[in-house]
């Protein structure tokens, strides 16, 4: 042999060596290429090469050699260490760093994806020759091999003889890790891999294609598209009969087994490991039985080439009804006691190990661990979506079976989280431009709409797809119908578009006040059906005090609650979460963190909430929208809620188009409507809190004089003020009570005689129209 052997397989160097001479193909045969001698003036083909042993002879002038040295003299080489660099440099795929030895599973899926369908004729010789059927080539996505790997060039090249029929060796994942190829009839290279050293042994079909019943598990892929082709539930290992592995049996767990191997000495061999190994897993295990006709001699089978399963069908003609008789005469083989197999692989002997338990867990499921919530998220196919530690807890419980210990589940699952933990750097969510839609991401630069990926770290999306010609005409009817002022609506249209995103810039949270029967609660629930179930939170103003509360809007775009009369309600964390600034919370029972939330705040109210702080930095932080019809008896429509979710797509438009409103504004629209509802939000939670924002100076100097009004004149502009919004005001003395306590700089006096008495006033403060008074 010579040195091509090293780094070319047999059938690679026979089709180098056709291109050396001229061959002949009628005498030609695998083992042994024949033809005219390149080395003289043949005209009898007495020249042949071959590929098994890498040796050419010619019976005629004695010329005898290599691949390396035939190749050299029809490249026209000079010398042998010329002709052996040269072939080297052509063909040694370690000497061509442009190229590697094997495919990437990309370069393999490209490559299955320009190999045909078997073409008709070559369809119909299989099932005349091998007892084949369209529906089991069919099924199985058997395919023309019209390329072949070149490791050269480190890629796909074309294949010259497309004489052989290929199939796509896939993972758990579905991707390709290896094609392999058959030629019928061939005695040599009958079965290949698509490249050297890409033979590991796999299962085809991959097992997810079995169905219920009994598993047959043949010798070689061509008797399982036989089996298949007549209704058999057939498998096989891609290599030899010997070559069965125990990570196989895992896939035959509480199945019935039949072992279908060649009729012949490996074949028998190979049954009986294969079925040691399978009786520790599978509820039964048969090693089938062929009859003498198979090819039994004076009580003895051949000990390599014996007939098989195809040979049944196509050579002795016959059926399948026959073939499952045969099981009567296979006994059940006696199964081993022990762990099964599935749970022995977590132990070295009798030692647990915890890490491979950690390892499978992980395998099984795409995860990341938020370290500074302590949250685990699992990839959904859309979005990472979080789970409680006791998902990956049953699992490890359910793979561990009679094993199973808290301890070894507490600690596999520990492991699991530092396995998915992400680099403290990283963030989720980080991708402000992105709306996470169910039909895709949607860019709110460029309105394009991006796949979902896993790199893009969201944790939620919302449940509408994107479509561009959608509308919303019974939406934007029943806004008008409850709400009415247009400049208000344009408001509700930006904080839909401010929902859909992270952004907290704005600062604004939004009540809704109406009497009742009015719309507010049809109102939430179609921005609770846009945004999702998922994402909200449904926190009351009052247990926004309570860390665990807190903790619940984590990752949350919108909160919504109906609140009821009760207790004044601190405004302190209220403001935080509206401004999105840093906030501690804490899940029940685990220690405390911080954490900046983004989501909104929504609350309906059939009167206005109390609260303790009168601040302009709490009323400033809200859109109160006012519903000003009630619905009753005919009025109300029934199905209305249906009906506006039917539109949600059209919302989620009509949202958008608020959005970039918003941004280009820098803010949200002006609505007179809207300011006249504060000052009466003001009033009712505080009337002269609200006289004093609207109408006063309240600092003890204004223009370097000191500020001092009437206490009469102060009050009759207060009942003006009152009057002029529809209030009803308070008696002098307790508005000078509540004036006082809202300015403590405020000081009563009575400076002098004014006007031929003696009249009161109040040092500090002063109406804005001083002129007046």
């Amino acid at each position: 042999m010579g040195k091509a052997v090293e780094f070319l397989n047999p059938e690679e160097r026979a089709v180098i060596a056709r291109g050396c001479f001229q061959e002949d193909s009628r005498s030609s045969t695998a083992k042994e290429l024949r033809g005219l001698c390149p080395f003289h003036d043949d005209k009898n083909a007495s020249f042949s090469y071959s590929p098994g042993k890498d040796a050419y002879n010619c019976l005629a002038c004695g010329a005898a050699g290599d691949l390396i040295k035939l190749w050299g003299h029809a490249q026209g080489k000079a010398s042998p260490k010329e002709a052996f660099q040269a072939f080297c440099g052509q063909y040694k795929p370690q000497d061509q760093p442009a190229g590697g030895s094997v495919p990437t599973t990309e370069q393999m899926a490209a490559a299955w994806d320009q190999f045909p369908p078997l073409p008709p004729e070559m369809c119909s010789r299989l099932c005349r020759d091998r007892a084949w059927t369209e529906d089991g080539i069919t099924s199985l996505d058997l395919r023309l091999q019209t390329l072949r790997w070149n490791p050269k060039v480190g890629g796909f090249l074309d294949d010259r003889y497309k004489n052989r029929i290929a199939f796509a060796v896939r993972d758990d994942s579905g991707e390709i890790r290896n094609i392999r190829s058959y030629m019928p009839g061939a005695r040599e290279f009958k079965l290949l891999s698509v490249a050297k050293g890409m033979g590991e042994s796999r299962l085809w079909p991959h097992p997810s294609t079995l169905t219920d019943g009994p598993v047959w598990i043949c010798e070689g892929e061509p008797d399982v598209i036989c089996a298949r082709s007549h209704g058999i539930n057939a498998i096989t290992q891609t290599t030899g009969a010997l070559s069965w592995k125990k990570q196989f049996n895992l896939n035959f767990e509480g199945r019935d087994v039949v072992l279908a191997y060649d009729a012949d000495g490996a074949g028998i061999r190979g049954a009986d490991k294969a079925a040691a190994s399978l009786s520790k897993v599978a509820a039964s295990v048969r090693v089938l039985k062929w009859p003498d006709f198979m090819g039994r001699v004076d009580g003895a089978w051949p000990e390599g080439g014996g007939q098989d399963l195809t040979d049944w069908f196509a050579k002795h003609r016959r059926s399948a009804s026959e073939l499952e008789a045969l099981l009567g005469e296979s006994p059940v083989m006696a199964s081993e006691p022990g762990r099964p197999e599935s749970v022995e692989r977590f132990f070295s002997g009798r030692s647990f190990q915890h890490a491979k338990l950690a390892r499978e867990l992980y395998r099984e499921n795409p995860l990341i661990f938020d370290t500074k919530t302590k949250t685990l998220y699992r990839w959904n196919g859309k979005n990472w979506a979080s789970i409680s530690e006791v998902v990956i807890q049953q699992r490890a419980q359910a793979l561990l079976q009679d094993e199973s210990t808290m301890a070894r589940i507490s600690d596999a699952t520990s492991q699991v989280a530092v396995m998915a933990a992400m680099p403290a750097e990283q963030e989720l969510d980080n991708n402000p431009d992105l709306v996470p839609l169910e039909n895709g991401m949607l860019s709110l630069s460029t309105a394009e709409l991006l796949p979902h990926t896993k790199e893009y770290l969201n944790t939620y999306r919302l449940p509408v797809s994107f479509d561009p010609d959608a509308r919303c005409e019974r939406w934007e009817q029943f806004l008008a119908e409850t709400i009415q002022d247009m400049a208000t609506i344009k408001v509700v249209q930006e904080w839909f578009g401010y929902c859909l995103t992270r952004d907290t810039s704005h600062e604004k949270a939004m009540f809704l006040i109406g009497p009742g029967s009015d719309g507010k609660s049809t109102f939430l629930h179609v921005i609770q059906e846009l945004i999702g179930e998922r994402n909200s939170s449904a926190v009351n103003m009052a247990d926004m005090a309570k860390e665990h509360y807190r903790a619940t809007l984590i990752g949350k775009l919108l909160n919504t609650a109906s609140e009821t009369e009760g207790a004044a309600f601190e405004s302190d964390w209220f403001k935080a979460i509206v401004s999105g600034d840093k906030i501690s919370a804490s899940f029940k029972f685990k220690d405390v963190f911080d954490f900046s939330p983004y989501v909104k705040l929504m609350f309906a109210n059939n009167r206005w909430p109390k609260v303790k702080d009168n601040s302009d930095g709490f009323y400033r932080r809200i859109l109160p929208i006012k519903f000003k019809r009630q619905f009753k008896g005919k009025a109300i429509q029934k199905n209305l809620r249906a009906i506006l979710i039917a539109e949600l797509p059209g919302i989620l438009l009509w949202a958008l188009v608020g959005l970039e409103r918003l941004r280009l504004q820098g803010g949200f629209t002006h609505s007179d409507d809207i300011h006249r509802t504060l000052v009466e939000y003001q009033f009712a939670n505080n009337p002269v809190q609200a006289f004093v924002d609207e109408e006063c100076l309240a600092q003890p100097e204004y223009d370097g004089q000191g500020l001092s009004v009437s206490k009469k004149g102060l009050y009759d502009r207060y009942r003006l003020y009152c009057t002029g919004y529809g209030f009803h005001p308070m008696n002098i003395v307790h508005f000078s009570r509540e004036l006082l306590t809202i300015l403590p700089h405020v000081k009563e006096t009575r400076p002098g005689e004014r006007g031929g008495s003696r009249q009161r006033h109040f040092d500090g403060v002063a109406h804005v129209d001083r002129g007046v008074i």
